[in-house]
């Protein structure tokens, strides 16, 4: 039996992601994980990776995180959008100039929650070693694509009255008071003059 305590691989770690985000389905969590075509292949292996004590406790430790950051309060939302808002490049990759190498997801931190999609491109490429062997070189590819910044930073606006929309509804709402006051003011100016007549009435007599 697997050690509860060995450090587990990229492919096995983004397997354990998947598999809570996929609500718990290991055959789609381990095709999108390892880059795999065969539906056969991916259940076995999915199931054969939740039999060790490694994936399973990192799999209860995410499932008790997401539980606890799905509680739909309001700052709760807040916090979501603001992550998504201002989203980085460098959030999620380093970039030396000509290589572009991924974080892992405990780098990345909260800001996984970025991550909309994750397809990864599996395919052996023939090459020659030191020796002069021919031999297939595994190449991976990944892409990520993430949740819409441009709308989450309108969202997260609106959330703190930032734009004109607002000044449009309290111009409206002062147009509206402005003209209740106005009407309520010439009310009273008539009845003043009405009782300033009165009286001149009742002098004059």
């Amino acid at each position: 039996m697997a050690s509860s305590k060995k450090k587990l691989s990229k492919n096995e770690l983004l397997f354990c992601h998947e598999y809570v985000a996929c609500k718990f389905n290991a055959t789609e969590a381990y095709l999108k994980a390892y880059g795999v075509k065969n539906k056969k292949h991916a259940a076995s292996s999915g199931s054969r990776l939740l039999r060790r004590i490694n994936i399973k406790n990192k799999i209860k430790q995410l499932t008790k995180k997401r539980i606890k950051t799905v509680e739909p309060t309001a700052d709760n939302v807040i916090k979501e959008l603001a992550i998504l808002a201002f989203q980085k490049g460098d959030d999620f990759a380093e970039f030396d100039g000509e290589n572009v190498d991924f974080k892992s997801f405990e780098d990345m931190g909260e800001k996984t929650a970025c991550i909309k999609e994750i397809e990864t491109t599996t395919r052996f490429v023939p090459t020659t070693d030191e020796d002069g062997k021919k031999t297939l070189e595994r190449e991976q590819k990944i892409k990520m694509k993430m949740h819409d910044k441009k709308g989450s930073l309108e969202l997260l606006g609106k959330t703190h009255r930032l734009f004109v929309d607002k000044v449009e509804v309290t111009d409206d709402i002062n147009k509206e008071h402005d003209s209740e006051a106005n009407s309520a003011y010439s009310n009273r100016l008539k009845a003043i003059e009405k009782r300033i007549k009165k009286i001149d009435g009742k002098e004059k007599d």
